[in-house]
């Protein structure tokens, strides 16, 4: 579950109504230290075997996701 900066509150479940453990990952690690790709990354790392370029995709996705609903805001740091 996260707040969006409205105050609603957002769950996130798989098809079957169980909370997805991906999303509430994504969402523990999306703390601002992390890049979309590092947290990519870790996901791949905790899924050993799953393809990496289908992770990254998918975590694009619920990012964009996230970020439509105003549950997370995207900051791009020059490095």
């Amino acid at each position: 579950m996260a707040a969006s900066s409205d105050d609603h509150l957002h769950t996130f479940v798989e098809d079957d109504e169980e909370p997805s453990y991906t999303a509430e990952r994504i969402v523990e690690l999306a703390d601002g230290t992390r890049t979309v790709g590092e947290i990519a990354a870790a996901i791949a790392e905790e899924f050993e075997g799953a393809p990496l370029e289908q992770i990254q995709a998918d975590v694009r996705q619920f990012v964009g996701e996230l970020v439509a609903r105003h549950v997370l805001v995207l900051h791009n740091h020059a490095t």
